[in-house]
């Protein structure tokens, strides 16, 4: 008898926990809370964003190196060691509604100062929604309609673009920098 999985069309998300340390932590949280933000129309709620200024808030080479090398390590390779991040700042009861990231192949979060609440990503198979799953403490990955990582400060989550996804926060002051990799 032979017995072959094959893993057709395996969406790999990436987490990092400890990613950044006490001191880098600090002095990227100092930056997102002075960078001018907008209200946009991806929140719900008190949120604000920079993402329409797409200025790099990652300015350590160490940081950038090692981001460079999780984004390659996930992706493979690209053009460039370019990419672009921006901050979202959130307060209680706020919701970043679900999208994409489109123009890009890879995009993360790293979480700054969040007090809990989850990061939630749909499976984007449309038909994920046929199966009855009768007890989600034992069925396979390959089932879930949706799944939600914690929100831990200094982790950090690489995803590809194309996955939809949404965050709700339960803090105030919640801090992520998100970007995308072309």
């Amino acid at each position: 008898m032979q017995k072959t999985n094959l893993f057709l069309f395996p969406t790999l998300v990436k987490v990092i926990d400890d990613f950044l340390n006490d001191e880098e932590l600090k002095e990227l949280k100092d930056k997102c809370e002075k960078v001018n933000k907008e209200y946009t129309r991806h929140f719900e709620g008190d949120g604000k964003t920079s993402h329409d200024i797409l200025e790099n808030l990652v300015t350590s080479e160490k940081i950038n190196n090692e981001l460079n090398d999780y984004i390659k390590e996930y992706g493979g390779v690209f053009y460039s060691d370019d990419y672009q991040s921006w901050s979202n700042v959130q307060n209680k009861g706020s919701s970043l509604n679900a999208h994409t990231h489109p123009n890009s192949t890879v995009s993360f979060v790293l979480y700054i100062n969040v007090d809990g609440g989850v990061l939630t990503f749909r499976n984007p198979n449309p038909y994920v929604h046929y199966t009855t799953n009768k007890d989600p403490e034992n069925s396979s990955e390959f089932l879930f309609s949706t799944y939600s990582f914690d929100c831990i400060n200094k982790r950090m989550i690489i995803f590809p673009s194309w996955l939809e996804h949404w965050a709700y926060s339960n803090c105030d002051n919640r801090i992520v920098i998100s970007g995308n990799k072309n």
